[in-house]
C-alpha cells in the first residue's frame, strides 16, 4: 500500500495532498483490498482489484491530460488575449495622438478661418470706402472740369473786356488827342 500511496503522491504532484490520501485509504479499506485477506483472494479478486487501480490510474491520467491540455489552450488564449490588448492599447495611443494632432489642426484651422473672415470684412469696408471716394472723385472731377471750363470762359470774357476796353480807350485817347489837337490848332 505504501508503494500505491507514492506512485500516487509522485504522480499527483500538482493534485491535492488530501486527493491522493483520499484514494490510498479507499483503496486500504476497500473488502478487496484487505492485507491480511490478500493472501486468501483469489486470482479473479486480485484481477478486480488491480482493475480497479489501473482504471483509477487512467482516470487520473486522462484528466489530468485533459486538465493540462485545457491549461495550455487557456494559457495561449490568455497570450493571444495579452497580444491583442497591447495591440489595441497601441493603437489607441496612436489615435489618441492622431486626435490630439486633429484637434490642434481644426483649431489652428478655426484660427485662419476667423483672421480670413476678418480680412473679408476688411475688404468688403475698403470696397465700400473705394466706391464711396471714387464717386466723390467723380464728382469733384466733374466739380473741377465745370470749374476749369468757367474759369476759361472767364478769361475769355476778361480778354473780350480787355480788348473792349483796350479799343474804347484807344478810341478815347483818339477823341482826347484829337480834341487837344484841334484845340492847340485853333489856339
Amino acid at each position: 500500500m505504501k508503494l500505491v500511496f507514492n506512485f500516487m503522491n509522485t504522480q499527483c504532484g500538482k493534485l491535492n495532498h488530501a486527493y491522493t490520501l483520499l484514494i490510498c485509504y479507499s483503496l486500504l479499506y476497500c473488502p478487496y483490498f484487505d492485507l491480511y485477506k490478500l493472501l486468501s483472494m483469489t486470482t479473479l479478486d486480485i484481477i478486480l482489484v488491480a482493475a480497479v487501480i489501473v482504471t483509477t490510474i487512467i482516470v487520473w491520467l486522462i484528466q489530468r491530460f485533459v486538465t493540462v491540455r485545457r491549461l495550455a489552450v487557456t494559457r495561449e488564449r490568455l497570450q493571444q488575449h495579452l497580444l491583442m490588448t497591447a495591440q489595441l492599447q497601441q493603437l489607441n495611443k496612436t489615435l489618441q495622438t492622431e486626435k490630439e494632432n486633429l484637434l490642434q489642426q481644426v483649431a489652428i484651422g478655426q484660427t485662419q478661418l476667423q483672421f480670413l473672415n476678418e480680412q473679408y470684412e476688411l475688404l468688403k469696408r475698403y470696397q465700400r470706402e473705394n466706391e464711396i471716394l471714387n464717386g466723390q472723385l467723380s464728382m469733384f472731377k466733374a466739380k473741377f472740369q465745370a470749374a476749369e471750363d468757367r474759369l476759361e470762359n472767364q478769361k475769355k470774357e476778361i480778354e473780350q473786356i480787355g480788348e473792349y476796353f483796350k479799343s474804347e480807350f484807344k478810341n478815347f485817347a483818339q477823341v482826347i488827342l484829337g480834341e487837344k489837337t484841334e484845340k492847340v490848332i485853333c489856339s
